[in-house]
Parts: C-alpha cells; sequence; structure tokens
C-alpha cells in the first residue's frame, strides 16, 4: 500500500444499504406500489396505507433486533392502523420482488471494490437484516457483491442490529485484525460510523444518496460517492 495518513489500514469495511447500492430509491418504488397493490384490494387509499406503513416503519426503524426490519410486522400494523383485512404475506412478497428487481448498485461500485482488492485491502461487508433470515445474503449474492468480500456479516449472524457493537467485533474476529487497521464505510454516520469509531477505526461517511448537513466527531472523512474512496490519503 502507498506511504500516506492511512497506510496502516489493512481492511475495508463496508455497509451494503444505501453505501454500495441505491436501496433507497428502491425502497421508495416498493413502497408506493405496495399501496396500490392494497388499495386495488381494498378501500384504502394508496397514501393512507403508506402513510400508516411509514410511521410502522419508523417506529421499528434502527432497533436492535433483526426481526425489528420485518416488512410482515410493518405491513400488518398498517393494516390494523386504517382498519382493512388483507394478506399480509402475500404482500410482503410483493415487496421484496419488487424491491429485489428494482434496487442498482452505485456506479462504480464493483469497479471500486476490485481496484481496492487489487491494491492488497481485504475487505468486508457488515450489513443490518432484511428482517426475514437469509434474505440480505440471498439479495448481495443478486448483486453479485459475494465474490468481492472476504467476510460477510448481517445482524442476522450475530443477532442485533447497528449500532450495536456486536457485528463489528464478529467481523474484527473474522478479519483477524485489530480495529486500528480498519476503515468503516457508511452512509448513516450515527449507526455505520460512530461504533465503528468507539473500537478505533478509522471511518468514512459516504453521501451518495443521503447528506446531513452536519458535522460528526467520529467522521474521519467524508466522499460524495464511492469511487472517491481510491483518493483517500494512502490509498493512490
Amino acid at each position: 500500500m502507498a506511504a500516506g495518513l492511512l497506510k496502516g489500514i489493512k481492511a475495508i469495511i463496508f455497509d451494503l444499504d444505501n453505501t454500495l447500492e441505491d436501496f433507497a430509491t428502491a425502497e421508495a418504488v416498493a413502497e408506493a406500489s405496495l399501496a396500490e397493490i392494497v388499495s386495488g384490494q381494498t378501500r384504502c387509499k394508496p397514501l393512507e396505507f403508506l402513510s400508516a406503513f411509514t410511521e410502522a416503519k419508523h417506529r421499528y426503524n434502527h432497533e436492535l433486533s433483526p426481526a425489528a426490519y420485518s416488512r410482515l410486522v410493518w405491513i400488518e400494523e398498517a393494516a390494523q392502523v386504517v382498519h382493512i383485512k388483507i394478506d399480509a404475506q402475500e404482500l410482503e412478497s410483493d415487496y421484496w420482488k419488487i424491491l429485489r428487481k428494482e434496487v442498482r448498485l452505485y456506479s462504480q461500485a464493483l469497479e471500486t471494490l476490485n481496484s481496492l482488492r487489487k491494491l492488497g485491502f481485504k475487505l468486508a461487508l457488515l450489513t443490518d437484516s432484511d428482517g426475514i433470515p437469509g434474505l440480505k445474503r440471498r439479495r448481495i449474492d443478486e448483486l453479485k457483491l459475494t465474490p468481492c468480500f472476504d467476510v460477510i456479516v448481517t445482524s442476522d449472524d450475530v443477532g442485533e442490529n447497528k449500532p450495536s457493537l456486536a457485528g463489528f467485533h464478529f467481523v474484527l474476529e473474522k478479519l483477524g485484525l485489530p480495529a486500528s487497521a480498519c476503515l468503516m464505510v457508511g452512509d448513516h454516520p450515527e449507526f455505520d460510523l460512530a461504533p465503528a469509531k468507539r473500537l478505533g477505526m478509522w471511518t468514512v461517511w459516504t453521501q451518495e444518496r443521503i447528506v446531513f448537513d452536519r458535522s460528526f466527531p467520529f467522521v474521519d472523512f467524508k466522499i460524495k460517492k464511492i469511487s472517491d474512496i481510491l483518493s483517500l490519503p494512502g490509498f493512490t
């Protein structure tokens, strides 16, 4: 590795959703489509169901239990709020079919990962559950990301979502490296980067999809797109 500020880094750990893939856009399409499907089956207006679904999502978002991300639970709670009877399991299946069809990797994501491997870095993926055990790994396979990583850990593996330290500890154990030799890359500062910094990692906030006009003491670097990581000091 070239000399520079980050010359001691041996591994780079990536988040997935909105870091390597544009999850937010696909999620919005899936949610809007779900609301239209529900409207076609009931008297509930699309915006009414979407509002109830969004409220349920916000209630569970960032809870530590992987099961908190179950779309089945969100759909069932939304249906109760708007007083309709639906086949929640079928709707959950519809939701994921749409999202998996719509989701795309960011431009240059694969090329960036391949370039980092050629530079000699170990690569790891640390991502939260999709609420169904095993689904996130299937999505990773569908995105053709599995061969890019030396280590892949989902919160299904450790039983707790970020910002729990459990997944970070497990990744470090599988990499066989100290935190000081690792760089964490994520789109959500408080959930991807704050726990990484607590353990002593370097941190990179990628702002390809989500940008907050704030500064955080635990963020070492900011990048506009994932390929910009190759321009960090010590990576060129």
